[in-house]
């Protein structure tokens, strides 16, 4: 994923990331986006590949199981027919609230 800017943030144990997206030649607005959070006090982490579509600009992940915690982020994309995945960027830590 090509980002330009990356935003993450934690409300009602959910982690929200906002991104605008350079454009690259090898993208596609129908990629879809890659969530991930790993908890290290609980060694567990939690993802989803089907975050929505690149051009959504933002994406959610359900993080209750992490609420009060704090999670290392990140994102990533795989295209819509999934012979082409992006490498993972760390996007922060977060406290789930």
């Amino acid at each position: 994923m090509t980002a330009i800017a990356i935003v993450i943030a934690g409300s009602k144990c959910e982690l929200t990331w906002s991104w605008s997206d350079g454009g690259s030649s090898d993208t596609s607005p129908t990629d879809q986006v890659i969530l991930a959070a790993y908890c290290p006090e609980m060694r567990m982490a939690i993802f989803t590949t089907s975050g929505g579509d690149r051009s959504a600009l933002t994406a959610s992940l359900n993080a209750v199981t992490f609420a009060g915690k704090l999670v290392e982020t990140y994102i990533g994309a795989i295209s819509a027919d999934g012979r082409n995945v992006a490498t993972s960027i760390f996007t922060g830590e977060v406290t789930v609230s």
